[in-house]
Parts: C-alpha cells; sequence; structure tokens
C-alpha cells in the first residue's frame, strides 16, 4: 500500500472514531468543522445569489439570443462550486473522493454545449445544492454561534472564579438571585460552576450539532459533483 493510501485510511480511521459527548470540546476536528459553519453561510448566500440572479437573466435574455450562452456559464460555474465544495469536504471528512473529469467545452457550438450541460445529472445536483446551501448555511450559522457562545461562557466563567478568589472582584454582580432561587447558595464560585456548567452542556450539543450538519452538507457536495449521463 502506498504512503498516501496509508494516510488516508489512517485519517479516516481517526475521523470515525467519536470523541465522546465532551471529549467533543477537545477534539481538534470539530473546531476544523465550526470554521466551516460560519464560512458556509456566507457561501451559501453568495451561491443563492449567483444561481438565481443567473437563471433568471438566462431565462430573460433568450429572446436576444444571449440566454443559452449565458445559461452554459452559469451552468458550468455551479458545476465548478460543486466540485470546489466536494474537494473541501472530502479533506474536511477525511474521505477519498475522485471527482469525474469535466469534458471541455472549448470549441464546440452553443448547441452542443447546451447538450453536454443538459444531459450530465451533475448539473441538476449542482443547481440543487447551491440552492440548499443558503437554508443548510443559516441553520449551520445558528449551531455554530451558539456553540462558540458556549466555549465563551466557560472562559468567562473561569475567569470569574479566577478574580473572585484571588483578587476579591465579582464578575457576577447583579446575578446574585440566580441560585437562591433553587435553594442553593449564591456566591461567585457558585456563579462561576453554574456558568461552566451551562457553557459546556451548550458547546457540546451545538458542537455534537455541527458536527452532523458539516457532515450531512459535505457528502451532499459530493453527490452534486458526481456525474451520470441522462
Amino acid at each position: 500500500m502506498r504512503a498516501a493510501d496509508m494516510n488516508i485510511a489512517e485519517n479516516k480511521s481517526l475521523s470515525d472514531k467519536s470523541p465522546g459527548f465532551l471529549g467533543i470540546l477537545l477534539h481538534r476536528g470539530s473546531y476544523h468543522n465550526l470554521l466551516y459553519a460560519f464560512m458556509s453561510f456566507a457561501s451559501g448566500v453568495l451561491y443563492f445569489i449567483y444561481l438565481t440572479v443567473g437563471v433568471s437573466l438566462s431565462i430573460s435574455l433568450v429572446p436576444l439570443l444571449l440566454g443559452v450562452p449565458l445559461f452554459v456559464a452559469v451552468a458550468a460555474g455551479a458545476r465548478g462550486m460543486a466540485a470546489f465544495e466536494a474537494n473541501y469536504a472530502g479533506r474536511l471528512l477525511r474521505e477519498p473522493i475522485h471527482l469525474p473529469q469535466i469534458e471541455s467545452l472549448a470549441g464546440r457550438g452553443w448547441w452542443a454545449r447546451l447538450q453536454e450541460v443538459l444531459t450530465d445529472t451533475s448539473t441538476y445536483k449542482s443547481f440543487l445544492f447551491l440552492l440548499l446551501r443558503f437554508p443548510l448555511g443559516l441553520f449551520s450559522l445558528v449551531l455554530a454561534t451558539l456553540a462558540a457562545g458556549g466555549i465563551l461562557t466557560i472562559g468567562v466563567a473561569l475567569a470569574g472564579i479566577v478574580l473572585s478568589q484571588t483578587m476579591q472582584v465579582n464578575l457576577f454582580a447583579g446575578n446574585e438571585q440566580i441560585l437562591s432561587m433553587l435553594g442553593m447558595r449564591d456566591g461567585p464560585l457558585e456563579q462561576g460552576l453554574l456558568g461552566i456548567v451551562t457553557g459546556v452542556l451548550l458547546s457540546t450539543i451545538s458542537m455534537h450539532m455541527v458536527n452532523l450538519i458539516t457532515g450531512i452538507q459535505g457528502r451532499l457536495a459530493m453527490w452534486a459533483a458526481s456525474s451520470d449521463r441522462v
């Protein structure tokens, strides 16, 4: 077995190994997925605008004989975007991916180019994928924000505990009634511990969801980039 194949197999086995419920906070791949979740919303918006504007213009310019070449260009761009996302997803998920070679349209007439685009299923799958990236990206952004908020809560709670124990500075002033309502002693240490527990639960659950939605988007990208002739 070649060294590259061994590395792929090793990386895949590592990705398949679950980090556990709390261990996900120490799992490096989870933070890669978190970054991808933040970026997926921005790219989803750009893809949505590109596709809706491009297809709309193509339809409106058909009477001027510009619609067909514009649609071919839009479809080629969509397939290229899906291939880019599929390659990135393959690295992110640590799974080898072999994309079909896209036939060059250079030197062909517009009718032949249109036939090539219309008979390749990757065209339709790429369109669907780019449209789905907007709602999936929005959902990913919400989950990533919750995860980041949970991590920030842990950091603030730890800082509050350290400051309350060393410098008698209470970062939780004004929240004295939170634990009292539960019949518990309400002090800086207790409030800090409550913040840590809350942050851990929020960030852990959110990051598990981020990993799940990232995996879904990655496999959708690889599906969209695959090609089967109609």
